[in-house]
This record gives structure tokens, sequence and C-alpha cells, in this order.
């Protein structure tokens, strides 16, 4: 048996759960999670398992956020998911390492994002560099709903190009965070220091499914990375080189939501497209499932960023089978059914082309 870069594993590594998910030839599209709103909050570590114990939180973060998680767990028990939306306990909150390169002694970074309507390709997004003693003001602004204290818009930055790709670390909640984690968050470290545009990589809290690290989530256009390795790491900061070569990376789009017939097709979608497709406006328009579940018809409709190209493609997802993998490497005991799917047909219908583009469609893809 081996490892990502081809070294024998040792006993203990054969049993890490992202390396067991790949042995099992799981893709990893499909588990791209539908995060509504979060606030990257800027905290030196360690970090705790529960983030809102974490000892170097902004004075009365800890507080703020653990009224939060207890006020959703209340909504929880008392109506499930539905009730913790409709009250409003559906945003992230991740915490990411200050950088020395970003970074601002005696102040703290906050960026917020917020999914707007559909159709779009980016998420709203404000950041604030505030004195550090100030971020519990934003970040009880962010709990509560309430508009960020008129005192705080002095601290506000611009930054409309900004990216930002967080990736996690997070040792204490599953060995793989930190084992294939934190190399790979150096890899697309560096890797950023040679792009020609406005990036940034943070070390981050935990906000992805362990089991395809490493992960990482890219904003402000909500895609979801996963089983990255550094050879990949300049391709997915520059968007450059051949799109297939970071299919098998692709976990989802957070715009089409948690269906994986969604995002399976979306990622079909981006295929056929190439890199441009992460710029576009696009929506899931229609998802017609089939009566036993097994297989969709899956409608999107997109516009590219300057209006020179329109359409819809219409994408046929099937599932194949299914595999059984583990929870994480904490729970070896504990595991869960994980289906496989596979595109049968995509077709292709262009309403506006200004610029004429070559797109076969009609081609299926074989994922797994």
């Amino acid at each position: 048996m081996t490892t990502r870069s081809g070294e024998p594993s040792s006993n203990a590594s054969e049993s890490l759960c992202s390396i067991i998910t790949a042995e099992r030839s799981c893709d990893p599209i499909g588990h791209a999670l539908d995060i509504p709103r979060g606030l990257l909050i800027e905290t030196p570590k360690p970090w705790s398992a529960e983030v809102h114990k974490s000892p170097n939180l902004p004075p009365g973060v800890s507080d703020l956020l653990t009224g939060y998680y207890r006020s959703r767990l209340e909504a929880y028990y008392e109506g499930g998911v539905e009730l913790m939306a409709e009250r409003g306990y559906n945003q992230a909150f991740v915490l990411i390492a200050p950088d020395k390169e970003y970074s601002v002694q005696g102040c703290t970074r906050l960026i917020e994002y917020e999914k707007p309507e559909l159709p779009f390709s980016n998420y709203k997004r404000r950041e604030w560099l505030v004195p550090t003693t100030m971020a519990s003001l934003l970040v009880e602004a962010a709990i509560t709903g309430q508009v960020v204290p008129e005192e705080l818009s002095q601290y506000e930055v611009s930054g409309d190009d900004q990216r930002d790709i967080i990736v996690c670390t997070q040792g204490n909640i599953d060995t793989c965070c930190a084992k294939f984690g934190f190399p790979v968050y150096r890899s697309l470290r560096c890797a950023v220091d040679e792009a020609d545009h406005a990036v940034r990589v943070w070390q981050a809290t935990h906000f992805q499914y362990h089991r395809y690290a490493p992960v990482a989530l890219d904003l402000p256009d909500g895609v979801n990375w996963g089983r990255i390795t550094s050879e990949t790491a300049s391709a997915l900061v520059n968007r450059e080189g051949p799109i297939e070569r970071v299919r098998n990376l692709y976990m989802g789009w957070s715009g089409a939501g948690e269906n994986p017939f969604a995002q399976v097709a979306e990622r079909e979608a981006m295929l056929r497209e190439g890199w441009d497709w992460l710029l576009y406006e696009r929506q899931i328009a229609s998802i017609v499932e089939s009566d036993d579940g097994n297989a969709a018809e899956v409608e999107i409709a997109f516009n590219s960023t300057d209006n020179t190209r329109s359409g819809r493609y219409c994408v046929t997802v099937q599932v194949t089978g299914s595999v059984e993998l583990p929870q994480g490497c904490f729970h070896p005991d504990l595991s869960s059914e994980v289906k496989k799917y596979e595109v049968v047909d995509s077709q292709l219908d262009v309403t506006s082309v200004s610029r004429g583009a070559d797109v076969q469609p009609d081609v299926s893809r074989q994922w797994l």
C-alpha cells in the first residue's frame, strides 16, 4: 500500500480516513456544503475542537459564539434543521490563522460572506480589519443580523477582486486535516507568492468532510476542493492548464445546493466550459429525479461574465453503486454508505453566442 507521494504507508496511515476513501475510488463530487452565510475570524492557534472555546479568540467573542451554538442546538432539538434556518442559525464561523504577510499587529481581520439570490457567480463579500478589542462588535452583528455599527465603517477594507482560499489544517478534529492539509496549505501559499492577482491562502478550522482531506474552500465563488495535491496547487490558484486535471478534486459548487445529482451535473458543465465557468452566473434550473431515486435529469442555466454566451445544460446523472466509508480517523468503527455517480448524457442549448466557443455536447463521462 502506498501514500499520495508514492511512499510505502505505515500501518497507522493505512487507517487514515482520507487514504481509505481514495483507495476505494470514491470521488469527492457531490459533497460540497451549502453555506448561506459565513464569517472568517482571524484567531491565533491553538484552536479548540469546539471553536468557541479557542483560547485566543478576541475579547468577548467566545461568549457570543457559545450563546449562538447553544441556541442553534436548542432550535435543532425543537424543530430540526428547518427551524435552525428559520431562526437564522445557518451560518458558519471559521477561524483563520494570522499570516505574517496579511496580518497587522493589534488588529483582527474578519471576512463576511453571504449567498446572494440565484443566479450568481460570487458570494457577497465584506471585510474589516479592526482593533482586536472591537472584533466582538462585528461578531455580534453577524449573529443578530443587525447593521454593522457605524463606528466600524472606518475599518472596512475594499477588495472586490480579492480571492481567499481557506484550507482546513485542524488536526484535533481529524488527523487527515493536519497531516495532509498543512503541506498542501504550504504548496498553495507558495503558489500564491508567484501569482499575479489578488489571492490569499489561510489555514482554517474545520468546515468540510475530512475524509476527502486535504480540503479547501475557494471564496468568494464558493467552490469546494478536496484531495488536493502539491502538484495541483498552482492550477487551483492560477486557474490555468487543462481543466480535466482538477476533475477529481472538485467537490462541487455551494450554489448548486447539497443535491449530489446537481453537483455532479454542474461539474460536467464546468468541464465543458473550462475555467471561465467558475466566473459565470449560473443556477440549477430544475432537478427531476427518477421514482427510485437512482437517476436524475438536471438543467443548469448560465450566463458568461461578459454576457457574450448564455444557455442551458441538460445533464442526465445516474447512481452506479455505493461504497462504505469511515466517518473519520477518530471514529474508525463508524462508517456510512456513499453513492457513486456517472454522467450518462449531456446536452447543451446555447441561446446566445457573440464569440463562438467550441463545445461538444453528448459526451458521457465516467467519474469513478
